[in-house]
């Protein structure tokens, strides 16, 4: 099979862009995924990335293959972007999951406060909050590379959001001169916290432009009246369903004249059943409680990139197990369908699992991609010699699968797992214990932690509205002895939250 090449951006200081190839069978999933294996990030995050056609907000869906019908006659650019489509519910919890997928956030909310692209950060109401945000980002820059304040005062432009540039060449060396150095000395006598600097940085941003990564698709409504059906021509707003204005809205008129538009609910992404669309390029949406909604878009590329918005939005944020789209079936979702695998759930949810769906009964099992390793997988089974599950590697090779400890190669999972059927021997598979559209673990990036309810597979855990007080044993209740990073974190927070208002002199 013919194979071909192309580059795709990445938001990295030191890589730009990176080549990929691929066939006339290969996925964008596949993509996506092989982009952020070699990223070194892990597969839990990876599913909160995307490709976006480059100078466009048009997302490719992850079943599309490069040579899709709508690709065809030069219709869509050279160039793809790879890019942080869902937006994640905590930034702190982004940093603790996988530090690379939070380092690319970073640096593509820098790219896009550099080139005026985040909503409500703009130029002519946020001057002095930009200002601070690019000199903090030149402070974070010095500290990572060790780089001299002398250079990168020389290179501001680069760091600095082009509309401050273009208004204030002639004004911005002195308030850049004088702020780098107070960060300099506030940092003189702490430890060098880059991290902490990066999280305070993007918190600045979600204060100040709550809306960043919010989407919003140009499309024809159809609304019954007075006067029978009718066709209205919108803007559909989807905001992360963790937002504080979050849901699926719409309103009528031009965005780019000087009003204020007026948001209309349509639902929320928790309140979708599912969505089938037509060759027609219409939508239709249906709900839990409401009559259906229907909607056209232009083309199939713009109603597959809002469609794949919002499914990628559901899975992880309600059902991780569950497209709400079937003609949008994930590959990866539906080969851990076959496999009667779950994703990268880790190994304490597994535990839990166990032992509440089978009671740690011998022969139990769960079968569950990595949380750390691209082509590996874990099986913790519950064994006669242990109270507790062990934990079984298993690798994928160029020809099968390979468990840990036994040379023989297996042609597919299921192989594998018929091979230890003996009740007897050390390691017995009896029943596997499937994953449940209910489950609820780190897999919902996009659910806030106040409502992850730790479920293992029951929806009846789901509808209880528990406002009892929690009683937490003694055993179990910890004291922090740390004392200099605690005030380093201060010192450093305030200072921050301070310059992004001082800059307002230029």
């Amino acid at each position: 099979m013919e194979e071909y090449s192309m580059n795709v951006n990445l938001h990295l200081e030191s890589t730009k862009c990176m080549e990929i190839k691929y066939t006339t069978r290969t996925s964008v999933e596949s993509i996506c995924l092989d982009l952020c294996e070699r990223l070194k990030i892990g597969p839990v995050a990876r599913h909160l990335f995307s490709l976006r056609i480059n100078q466009t907000s048009i997302y490719l869906a992850n079943y599309y293959t490069l040579f899709s019908d709508s690709f065809k006659n030069g219709r869509v650019g050279p160039s793809l972007d790879l890019r942080m489509r869902y937006k994640p519910a905590s930034i702190q919890e982004l940093k603790k999951l996988d530090a690379r997928a939070f380092e690319y956030y970073y640096l593509q909310v820098r790219d896009d406060i550099v080139k005026g692209l985040v909503p409500g950060l703009a130029y002519d109401d946020c001057q002095p909050e930009l200002t601070g945000l690019c000199i903090t980002d030149m402070f974070r820059y010095m500290l990572e590379n060790s780089v001299p304040m002398q250079a990168v005062e020389r290179d501001h432009k680069k760091f600095m959001n082009k509309e401050i540039v273009k208004r204030h060449r002639f004004y911005l060396s002195t308030p850049i001169h004088e702020n780098l150095l107070k960060l300099n000395r506030n940092m003189k006598d702490q430890p060098n916290n880059i991290s902490f600097v990066k999280e305070q940085y993007l918190l600045e941003v979600e204060n100040r432009a709550p809306c960043y990564l919010q989407e919003i698709h140009e499309a024809m409504l159809d609304r019954t009246g007075p006067d029978g059906n009718q066709s209205l021509l919108v803007n559909i707003k989807v905001t992360p369903p963790h937002g504080p204005d979050s849901g699926i809205k719409y309103c009528t008129g031009s965005l780019k004249k000087k009003y204020t538009p007026t948001w209309i609910d349509l639902c929320t992404i928790e309140e979708l059943g599912f969505i089938a669309f037509r060759d027609d390029c219409s939508v239709e949406l249906s709900r839990l409680n409401g009559i259906p909604i229907y909607i056209r878009f232009k083309s199939s590329l713009l109603m597959l990139s809002f469609v794949s918005l919002l499914d990628g939005y559901y899975r992880l944020s309600c059902k991780w197990t569950f497209n709400l789209c079937q003609k949008l079936r994930t590959e990866s979702l539906s080969k851990l369908y076959w496999m009667k695998c779950h994703g990268p759930v880790g190994g304490q949810f597994s535990y839990h699992k166990l032992e509440i769906k089978a009671s740690n009964q011998v022969g139990s099992y769960i079968i569950r991609e990595s949380e750390s390793s691209y082509s590996t997988y874990y099986i913790d089974v519950c064994v006669k010699a242990s109270s507790k599950p062990i934990s079984l590697k298993v690798s994928v090779v160029a020809d099968g699968y390979m468990l840990e400890g036994n040379a023989t190669i297996f042609d597919n999972m299921q192989s594998l797992i018929k091979a230890y059927k003996d009740p007897d021997g050390e390691i017995y598979f009896r029943e596997c214990v499937p994953p449940s559209d209910f489950d609820v673990s780190q897999l919902l990036l996009c659910k806030l932690k106040n409502d992850l309810k730790y479920a293992v597979g029951d929806s009846s855990d789901l509808m209880k509205d528990n406002t009892s007080p929690v009683c937490v044993p003694l055993k179990d209740l910890e004291i922090y002895g740390g004392r200099s990073s605690y005030q380093f974190l201060v010192v450093i927070s305030h200072y921050l939250k301070y310059l992004f208002l001082i800059c307002d002199t230029l």
